[in-house]
């Protein structure tokens, strides 16, 4: 028996130990507070080769969690030499911990820093345009116009979103940083900074697919329990582009119409707007426009250039189309012109209820 019992024991013994796992670099070692800075954590056995995960756009590898100050990262894709998470939002100075299912945590202490300083990244934030940013805002026939922004996430245990976020009784009271709690519903107010209509939205890139975006606008002065029209949240790298086209846009006097033109800054020489028959090519009324309301230069503006006028003139009312369609243009006086994209959309709105719908460009 005691031969047997040693035979196991060397036996054990003889079982390949699991390597340590060895940090060598984690980088970058700052990140912007608002969350989503790509880190790298550079090493020798970090994780067993069964657990490699290169399908980081899922977000998640199966057996590993990765947390910064305890707060959940996302993951991009991890191997035994590396492992690439998205940072989640935070403050201060925080440890970096790695759970590999099968081993001890792996905790790398004041790893990794929050600093509002740090410079910002493409792979930081994805920036949505907020086209309404309205608080009781006085309209036509006694209407009083606000504009609801709702969001809501599930993916980081917190994410940070970066914007012009007011005191809704005081535009004088703003941060620039909102806090999201996981799995919490919540409105805000964001302004501009230059009183236009139209703010940015900037969301960690990691969390952008996770984070749930709905604003709505509504005429609180006729009807308190209209919850209003739903108006999109636009991607400015996606939805964006040189130009946009509005289709069957009515032509009815029973409806005011409002186009309304975004773009990234005011850059363009001018935005031509050309208004079309339904079928055909031949324009029945076509001018230019200059946009205005973007503050000072900055890695994050606040505000998009804009400008908004009534594409249903007189001349397109008497040109006897029932329905018309509506191209925005941006153009310049130099060639080549540089990248410069704009978003557009129509609100109608019924002279007599107030209520209004939206036209945007369809893909």
């Amino acid at each position: 028996m005691r031969a047997l019992l040693g035979l196991v024991v060397v036996s054990l013994l003889a079982l390949p130990m699991p390597a340590e796992p060895v940090v060598q670099q984690v980088a970058p070692t700052k990140g912007v507070p608002t969350g989503g800075t790509l880190v790298m954590i550079y090493g020798s056995d970090l994780i067993p080769e069964a657990l490699t995960c290169r399908q980081g756009s899922t977000g998640f590898c199966p057996g590993l969690r990765a947390s910064f100050g305890g707060a959940s990262a996302i993951f991009h894709s991890a191997t035994p030499s590396y492992v690439y998470v998205y940072a989640p939002g935070g403050v201060g100075t925080v440890d970096i911990r790695l759970e590999v299912e099968g081993r001890p945590n792996l905790t790398l202490p004041n790893a990794f820093t929050f600093d509002e300083h740090a410079p910002p990244t493409p792979n930081d934030t994805v920036r949505y345009l907020v086209p309404i940013t309205t608080h009781e805002q006085p309209g036509l026939n006694g209407s009083l116009w606000t504009s609801e922004l709702t969001l809501f996430t599930s993916g980081f245990s917190r994410a940070m979103l970066r914007g012009r976020f007011c005191d809704e009784s005081s535009l004088a009271l703003c941060t620039s940083i909102l806090d999201l709690e996981r799995d919490v519903s919540t409105r805000v107010r964001l302004y501009s900074a230059t009183g236009g209509e139209g703010a940015f939205l900037y969301v960690p890139r990691a969390a952008s697919g996770d984070i749930v975006r709905q604003l709505r606008a509504r005429d609180i002065a006729r009807d308190r329990d209209n919850f209003g029209s739903e108006i999109p949240v636009v991607d400015v790298n996606r939805d964006f582009g040189p130009n946009q086209r509005l289709l069957d846009v009515p032509v009815d006097p029973r409806y005011r119409a409002l186009l309304r033109v975004y773009a990234q800054d005011d850059r363009s020489d001018r935005i031509v707007v050309t208004v079309y028959p339904p079928n055909g090519t031949e324009p029945i009324e076509s001018y230019e426009l200059g946009l205005a309301g973007r503050g000072a230069a900055s890695d994050f503006p606040l505000n998009p250039g804009y400008v908004a006028v009534d594409p249903i003139s007189d001349a397109v009312r008497a040109s006897g189309h029932q329905r018309v369609r509506v191209e925005v243009e941006a153009t310049f006086l130099w060639d080549p012109p540089p990248s410069f994209h704009i978003w557009a959309f129509i609100s109608l709105t019924n002279n007599e209820t107030n209520q209004f719908t939206v036209i945007t460009p369809q893909r």
